[in-house]
């Protein structure tokens, strides 16, 4: 059996507007990094990269 543990962590940030009373618009930002990631034919670089989002919310706020 392999066992291959590592970390992984993903901060971001993420601004939410209300476009309407009943519709809200949240554009965000995220980066994924990855530490110890010892596996064959992939490396922590591999795995890590941004990320972007955009959310839309709707209902009585």
């Amino acid at each position: 059996m392999d066992e291959n543990w590592f970390f992984v962590a993903e901060p971001g940030v993420k601004l939410e507007m209300n476009v309407f009373r009943w519709m809200r618009f949240s554009p965000g930002y995220s980066y994924t990094t990855v530490y110890g990631s010892d596996t064959a034919g992939l490396s922590d670089n591999d795995l890590s990269g941004s990320s972007f989002n955009l959310t839309m919310k709707f209902g009585k706020f």
